[in-house]
């Protein structure tokens, strides 16, 4: 009975050791079989892969194509400026490359603008500079924002152009006086004259027809008409004082004019005497 339970046991034994290799023969063919598979499949993804790769791929270039001009700035913004006939906005630029730059044209937004390059210069060497004005005369356009632009079109190793932008709001057209206010400062007898300005930045037409001191130690009178810097024509008036008193004098000078709206103007005066 013992013999027959040994020998039993014996051929389980057996058994197991034969199933056990057969597992791993099975494990070791289904490994090949993998490795196999993936070694024919491999270089095909590869492939596609390098292939991808090839089609986003971008030359590689020695230097880059920058252009030759680079501007100070390429916007000037007067968001709010003071009654003026005329306001303008300077572009100042370099030759930043290492080739001979020529500015063939400006080509405005408006033709009202005008730019010209400064002393006519249109060749630029590298590492010169030079620049151009954008002007607007403010009488002739409408109150508000105003947005302009000019094209710079120039050569360098190639054709090229850059944009400029000048942003602006007009004020209201009406008429000033300058200065605002006009103060005396009289240590002694010696007579002193100021000038007060009158520019009209209305449509209608103004003459100044006369003219009023509050203060018996001033003179007031019409001067002659004098031209602006920009060409303009500005009435003038006369305002001299003396010999003053002590102490200060407040008062003010009115100017009667043409104009339908600004018939009178009133400036304030002040003029004060020696101290001691």
């Amino acid at each position: 009975m013992a013999k027959h339970v040994i020998e039993v046991r014996r051929l389980k034994e057996r058994r197991c050791q034969i199933d056990t290799h057969a597992l791993r023969q099975n494990m070791k063919r289904s490994v090949l079989k993998s490795f196999v598979i993936l070694g024919a499949i491999l270089p095909f993804a590869m492939s596609l892969v390098f292939s991808r790769a090839d089609s986003h791929a971008q030359p590689i270039e020695g230097t880059p194509d920058r252009p030759g001009l680079a501007f100070d700035q390429y916007l000037v913004n007067f968001p709010e400026i003071e009654p003026t006939h005329m306001v303008s906005a300077r572009f100042a630029f370099k030759n930043s490359s290492d080739t001979t730059v020529t500015i063939k044209d400006l080509k405005p937004s408006c033709g009202c603008l005008r730019p010209r390059l400064k002393n006519e210069k249109h060749v630029f060497k590298p590492g010169e500079r030079g620049e151009f004005y954008m002007r607007v005369e403010t009488d002739k356009e409408p109150t508000g924002p105003k947005e302009y632009y000019c094209d710079v079109i120039y050569e360098d190793t190639k054709p090229r152009e850059t944009r400029v932008t000048f942003k602006v709001t007009l004020p209201e057209k009406k008429v000033t006086v300058t200065p605002k206010s006009l103060i005396f400062f009289q240590p002694n007898e010696q007579r002193t004259t100021h000038k007060l300005y009158i520019d009209n930045y209305t449509d209608g037409p103004l003459h100044v027809v006369g003219v009023e001191s509050s203060l018996k130690l001033a003179d007031a009178i019409i001067g002659e008409p004098e031209v602006s810097d920009d060409g303009r024509r500005r009435q003038v008036v006369l305002v001299s004082v003396a010999a003053v008193p002590k102490g200060r004098h407040p008062g003010n000078i009115t100017i009667f004019t043409t104009h339908p709206v600004h018939r009178k103007i009133v400036v304030p005066l002040r003029v004060d005497g020696p101290v001691r």
